[in-house]
C-alpha cells in the first residue's frame, strides 16, 4: 500500500498501567474514533499512523504493554452485535 494512500486502520493496545492508560487513552483519543475501551478506528496513510504510533511508544512501557495497528479492507464490510457506541446516522470523524 503507498505511504500517503488513506485506509481505515484499527488500532489496539493493552497498558498493564493506569496511569500510562490514561496516557495513552488520550493521545490515541485525538486521532482515531474509539469504539470500545481500548479499539479504535482511523482514517489515514500509513505514514500518519506510524506518527500515531511513535507518539504512543513515548508513553508505554514496552516490556508490559501491547500497542497494535492493522490497516483493514475497506472492501470488507464491518458488522457489530450489541450495544453502539456511535448513535444511528453518525459516522466517524477521520
Amino acid at each position: 500500500m503507498p505511504a500517503s494512500r488513506r485506509t481505515r486502520w484499527l488500532i489496539c493496545y493493552d497498558i498493564a498501567d493506569p496511569r500510562r492508560l490514561q496516557r495513552v487513552h488520550r493521545v490515541v483519543c485525538r486521532y482515531a474514533t474509539p469504539y470500545q475501551y481500548s479499539v479504535f478506528s482511523m482514517l489515514a496513510s500509513r505514514k500518519q499512523v506510524t506518527e500515531v504510533l511513535l507518539e504512543v511508544a513515548e508513553l508505554i512501557d514496552e516490556q508490559e504493554d501491547d500497542l497494535r495497528a492493522y490497516p483493514l479492507l475497506t472492501s470488507t464490510p464491518a458488522f457489530s452485535y450489541g450495544q453502539d457506541t456511535l448513535p444511528d446516522g453518525i459516522l466517524p470523524v477521520d
